[in-house]
């Protein structure tokens, strides 16, 4: 199993391109991407490994190390990172007849 933070995600994506069905590897995709975007398995893993490197690190080589910048790792670490909202658009009033 590879360990690398980079071999674990081309492996992930070489699997789902290999699939030769076009409709399974489309939902195939389709659910990686979205499993990425929405597991909280994933931002909660970061966010534990962040607060404990940050019992030994300054927040300049936590950043470094999880290569975010500093202010996110500054927010990870606190806890005040609420993710990113997607704002959905109104739908469009019927003109007045």
């Amino acid at each position: 199993m590879p360990t690398d933070p980079d071999d674990v995600v081309k492996q992930a994506i070489e699997q789902a391109l290999a699939i030769e069905d076009p409709a399974t590897r489309g939902r195939t995709i389709t659910r990686v991407l979205k499993a990425v975007e929405d597991d909280p398995r994933l931002k909660d893993a970061r966010a534990t490994d962040i607060r404990e490197l940050r019992k030994n690190h300054t927040l300049k080589e936590v950043a470094a190390l999880v290569e975010l910048s500093i202010g996110r790792v500054d927010q990870i670490a606190k806890g005040t990172v609420t993710g990113r909202r997607r704002v959905k658009k109104a739908a469009p009033e019927a003109a007045p007849e």
